[in-house]
């Protein structure tokens, strides 16, 4: 603590290089009061430090776990304003703001002056969201407290929830994201899945740290930004509803890359379960659309043989695509393997937007079930994209 008082002195003589040193010591520690300090360099880019609202968040938010209520004061006021590569989040600001108001402090009063502000220019669904983001920030704050024990004279009852189980569900609770937990050997839980943007990461490392305190845990997890987003998200509740079992089926780009360049061909190599399928491979794109790359007109049914891997792409005879332009970054290849031709309906574009397919597949998927058929296989493979 002397260290930051020491760092507040300098900061309001203006010695903002001595504040910078004196708060970097005492954060380590896990000072509040430094957390917020360093946040406050990084909001007004003081201390010699370039202004970044990325970095100001990232502290201001370890100052709000530590109690501190001016933290979420800030942060409500950063996602309402945005700023150089962070655009403003309205739900998001309204979370920090509820949070402010609710505190026991001097800065709940501006809290909800604050609150009151994006209330009114904020949409219902930006509200919902905000509110539904604050209570799953309490919800990472609070240990979970132990079921009394029931009377020995009522029905036997299910064990209370582990901390696993809890975060399972409190993972169902991400916007925009496919996310999974598993306990690994030692102890360790392992996060793993992809989330819309880094804050959310971010959430995830604090509401492990709440459920699994003292005990170590991984989080491995892509940034897919909205609306492919979405698309993962459609997926994995396919697979949730035991319409499609991801399993038996490699999916890989040729050549052990994990990349294409703009205008580059994409060649996509499969290799299937121990009997033969019929196969569909798609290409979801950052824009919202999907590219059917097989089946296609050269070849209505593309086919596996049993355990066999095959390259698709065909320069001869002419069934090639390349990949695209802007917006770069992480964009999405499937591949789904069944034993008998999916049923989509009245053919399509090669091109179409991602949200009318998916609609299209649910139908399909549902269709297979009625008749009994197997599920069909999934593969997912997520791919950086980037000008040539």
């Amino acid at each position: 603590r002397a260290d930051a008082a020491a760092g507040r002195e300098a900061y309001q003589k203006g010695e903002y290089a001595r504040a910078l040193t004196e708060w970097q010591q005492a954060a380590k520690a896990g000072e509040p009061d430094a957390e917020f300090g360093l946040g406050e360099l990084y909001e007004f880019g003081e201390g010699g430090l370039k202004q970044s609202y990325r970095r100001a968040d990232r502290w201001y938010r370890k100052a709000a776990r530590g109690g501190k209520t001016e933290a979420e004061y800030r942060l409500a006021l950063i996602w309402s304003a945005g700023g150089a590569n962070f655009p403003p989040d309205f739900a998001e600001a309204y979370k920090w703001a509820l949070l402010a108001a609710a505190a026991k402090s001097p800065w709940a009063r501006l809290a909800r002056e604050l609150e009151r502000e994006l209330g009114a220019a904020a949409t219902p669904q930006q509200k919902a969201e905000g509110g539904r983001r604050a209570a799953l920030w309490k919800l990472a704050q609070s240990p979970p407290k132990p079921k009394p024990a029931a009377p020995t004279t009522a029905k036997p009852v299910a064990p209370p929830p582990t901390p696993l189980d809890q975060l399972r569900k409190a993972l169902a609770q991400f916007d925009c994201a496919a996310l999974r937990a598993r306990a690994a050997k030692g102890g360790l839980t392992v996060i793993s899945g992809t989330v819309p943007e880094s804050g959310e990461r971010d959430r995830l490392f604090e509401l492990a740290a709440r459920l699994f305190p003292g005990r170590p845990t991984q989080v491995k997890v892509r940034i897919v930004p909205p609306p492919l987003c979405r698309t993962l998200v459609a997926f994995d509740a396919l697979r949730r509803a035991g319409a499609l079992a991801q399993r038996a089926l490699e999916l890989k780009l040729a050549g052990q890359r994990a990349q294409l360049l703009e205008g580059e061909p994409i060649k996509v190599e499969l290799k299937g379960p121990d009997y033969a399928t019929t196969l569909r491979i798609d290409y979801f794109s950052l824009d919202g659309e999907v590219l059917h790359l097989w089946p296609n007109a050269g070849e209505p049914v593309a086919r596996l043989d049993a355990g066999a891997t095959r390259l698709f792409w065909d320069a001869g005879g002419g069934k090639t695509w390349n990949a695209g332009g802007q917006p770069f970054g992480t964009e999405l290849i499937t591949a789904l393997a069944s034993a008998s031709p999916l049923d989509l309906g009245s053919s399509a574009e090669p091109v179409e937007p991602a949200a009318q397919y998916l609609r299209r597949l649910r139908r399909a998927l549902a269709g297979q079930r009625k008749r009994g058929q197997s599920r069909p296989l999934l593969a997912l493979l997520l791919v950086r994209t980037r000008a040539h």
